[in-house]
């Protein structure tokens, strides 16, 4: 048996290894029971998640409320410490003004070029 023989049967297993690999994920994915295991497992952990509470905003401060405690197995309820987001009354505004100013800015920019351009034609 030459190099060239050996080459083409290792060519030719893993063309039919692959082609097993294929026809077995797709059976897999195909499966009834497989597909309800999965739904199943699905289901369960989303029951199980605990779902996260939205922030409220309360006078400027956002906070957590109606967090689901647990207590862990000997009983003692543990809460990680959780420091409130401190957010300015008027931050929006200010936001809001800078972004006026920036555009104003701008098409100050705008004009000044257009009537330089203008007076370099003369």
């Amino acid at each position: 048996m030459s190099q060239i023989d050996l080459i083409g049967k290792q060519i030719a297993g893993a063309a039919k290894n692959a082609a097993n690999r294929e026809l077995a994920k797709a059976r897999r994915g195909t499966s009834v029971v497989g597909q309800a295991n999965r739904l199943f497992a699905s289901a369960l952990r989303d029951i199980e998640r605990p779902k996260k509470p939205k922030p409220a905003q309360k006078n400027g401060v956002y906070t957590a409320d109606g967090e689901a405690v647990r207590p862990a197995p000997d009983g003692c309820i543990r809460r990680s410490p959780v420091q409130a987001m401190a957010v300015a009354k008027n931050y929006k505004a200010r936001i809001i003004k800078r972004v006026i100013a920036v555009i104003i800015v701008i098409a100050i920019i705008a004009l000044a070029l257009y009537a330089l351009r203008d007076l370099l034609r003369l």
